[in-house]
């Protein structure tokens, strides 16, 4: 797996199409696979379960990239609403499977420019613990919220935050301060689905069919475990 740019795309351009209120989560996915028989296994893998990932967890992530629109909206384009959902998806359930290693490379295979807005955002403290967190809480409790995902993103921020520096070099913004991991960052294995130790719920319930899903039931079983009405 080589050209994240390509495969980030592909997940992209997919979910442009998929219209949630018209078709069935597995029914698209698995049509979706169908015409990826030119890529290898383990790029089709990538992009099936990114794209159900993303469609799974919308309402969550629709949250961090419409504020995200509401802060930048005037200097962005909507065509990239969707790169950004894909990137906050991998960021929110798959930075601790990737790694720092592997994340940075999908990040630096993208637009420079919008990764370091969208991180910035995205992994600003105030950011996430004022209106991420309490539009999050509307969704699920606010412990289940702060558990699962405002303390786990605080904790990678000072990581992220060498990432940034070396987007920031690469777009010419000067010498900046090389700043030291807070903690060693290994390599892992490039796996979406495989046993997280502390598994995240899932947003929304959609009802599945009796055929094989492209998304781990691991990451589905937990979702009746802090979910709330959002009214």
């Amino acid at each position: 797996m080589k050209n994240y740019r390509e495969l980030v795309s592909e997940v992209t351009r997919l979910l442009d199409e998929f219209q949630e209120d018209k078709q069935c989560i597995d029914n698209f996915t698995q049509d979706a696979a169908k015409d990826l028989k030119n890529h290898s296994s383990a790029d089709q893998k990538f992009i099936i379960d990114t794209l159900y990932g993303c469609i799974m967890s919308k309402k969550l992530l629709d949250v961090v990239v419409n504020i995200f629109y509401m802060h930048h909206g005037q200097i962005l384009f909507r065509v990239d609403r969707n790169l950004f959902i894909v990137v906050c998806y991998l960021a929110m359930f798959h930075l601790e499977d990737l790694g720092l290693e592997h994340f940075s490379r999908i990040i630096k295979s993208l637009d420079i420019s919008k990764m370091h807005k969208f991180l910035s955002f995205f992994f600003n403290v105030s950011n996430l613990t004022t209106h991420i967190q309490r539009e999050w809480s509307h969704i699920y409790d606010a412990a289940v919220v702060d558990n699962n995902w405002i303390t786990p993103l605080l904790r990678w921020c000072s990581e992220i935050e060498v990432l940034l520096d070396q987007l920031a070099r690469k777009m010419g913004r000067g010498n900046l301060p090389k700043k030291s991991p807070r903690k060693n960052t290994e390599p892992r294995e490039f796996d979406l689905t495989r046993p997280k130790a502390r598994p995240l719920p899932a947003p929304e319930v959609i009802p599945q069919q009796d055929k094989s899903k492209p998304a781990s039931t691991s990451h589905n079983s937990q979702i009746s475990k802090g979910t709330r009405d959002s009214g």
